[in-house]
């Protein structure tokens, strides 16, 4: 149930707390995921750099999860092409999430500074 200022100062200055604590928690959450998304678009962007210096024609192994798959090299840089630009999207979806959540938190926190419980 969301609360307003004035319903009762003390439960709403703890609903606040509350809500600025979860949400840090949410933003840091975030933050790992985004992490591992570039990481992964790093790895990619370096196979892609080796995959592209070997023969057109080479056939290579690709791990598809649990198994693995022989594909020619047009084939796997376009699987790592698709793959980054999901990627993308989602890096950019994550971190629309994040300025949302971060938005709240300085809501929130400004919310307390009027009821005087922080500074």
């Amino acid at each position: 149930e969301e609360m307003k200022e004035g319903d009762d100062d003390v439960g709403y200055a703890l609903f606040c707390h509350t809500e600025v604590a979860r949400l840090r928690e949410e933003v840091r959450g975030q933050n790992v995921h985004i992490q591992e998304c570039l990481d992964r678009f790093n790895k990619n962007s370096e196979a892609n750099g080796k995959i592209q210096a070997q023969k057109k024609d080479e056939k290579m192994w690709v791990c598809g999860g649990s198994f693995f798959m022989k594909f020619d090299s047009v084939h796997t840089l376009d699987i790592i092409k698709s793959d980054n630009q999901r990627i993308e999207l989602e890096v950019d979806t994550l971190k629309k999430n994040r300025k949302k959540n971060l938005d709240k938190i300085s809501y929130f926190e400004s919310e307390l500074k009027k009821l005087g419980t922080i500074k």
